[in-house]
């Protein structure tokens, strides 16, 4: 590490300490290439042809092995279960919510 906090040091583990596993693999869902290629190539197909929308997400979900117990939300970036990859800042980082 660059002299900051480590993702193994204590005050690090508490600040993970209420995440449960499936909040583990969004995030690491949501920073993978090639999940954020084929999430954008979907929702160009989706602007393209709004009546298959539903196909084209049900598409994804099962490409990444996603499930979802409840009934879809429209959801906005900061909302909790937004799977859509984050806008990078100027620097080329993903942005935090």
């Amino acid at each position: 590490m660059s002299g900051k906090s480590s993702w193994r040091s204590p005050a690090a583990a508490g600040h993970y300490a209420g995440h449960d596993l499936a909040d583990f693999a969004q995030e690491f869902l949501r920073r993978n290439p090639d999940y954020q290629h084929d999430f954008a190539a979907t929702e160009e197909r989706i602007a393209a042809q709004p009546g298959r929308a539903d196909q084209e997400r049900e598409g994804l979900a099962g490409r990444w092995g996603l499930s979802f117990p409840l009934r879809p939300r429209p959801a906005s970036i900061m909302q909790p279960g937004y799977l859509g990859p984050r806008p990078e800042c100027r620097h080329g980082h993903s942005r935090r919510p």
